[in-house]
Formats: structure tokens, sequence, C-alpha cells
């Protein structure tokens, strides 16, 4: 999966560049802005779909100790997001 998630990560790095360089170009053209937020969305989109690509594919290997640890640990980054946008 490594080819098609940093395919996905360039791509979406490229879609934020270019969206930014859009905002920020004066006067505003805001039909393009719109356009490329569109390809950014969709890159995202892409990003997302390969990381639940790899998500199930790593999760088809473990065990059933190592699942019940691996959900363990994204509770715990889970909550500790949370506290960190409490602070925020």
């Amino acid at each position: 999966h490594r080819g098609d998630m940093e395919a996905a990560m360039k791509k979406l790095a490229a879609a934020r560049q270019t969206q930014r360089a859009a905002i920020e170009k004066v006067p505003a053209d805001e039909a393009t802005i719109t356009s490329l937020t569109q390809d950014l969305t969709q890159a995202e989109v892409d990003v997302a779909i390969q990381s639940a690509r790899l998500n199930t594919a790593v999760w088809g290997v473990l065990t059933d100790s190592q699942r019940a640890e691996l959900t363990k640990l994204r509770a715990e980054r889970q909550s500790q997001g949370e506290r960190h946008d409490r602070r925020n």
C-alpha cells in the first residue's frame, strides 16, 4: 500500500498548495477557488480511502490480542486528542 499512499499524499499536498495560492491571489477568483477546493476535497477522500484499505489489511493479519491492544491504543490517542483540543 506504500506506493498508493505516497501518491495520494503527494496529490493532497499539491492540492493544498494550489488552493492556498489561489486564495492568496488578488483579485480573488471565486470560481477557481471553488474548483480547487473540490480538487482538495477529492484528494482528502483519496487519502482516507487509502488509509482505510491499509487499516483493513493490517487488521486482517492481527491476532485477537493484537486487535484488542490496537483498539486500546487508538482510544488513548483519541482521548489525548480531545484533551488537547479542550486546552486550545
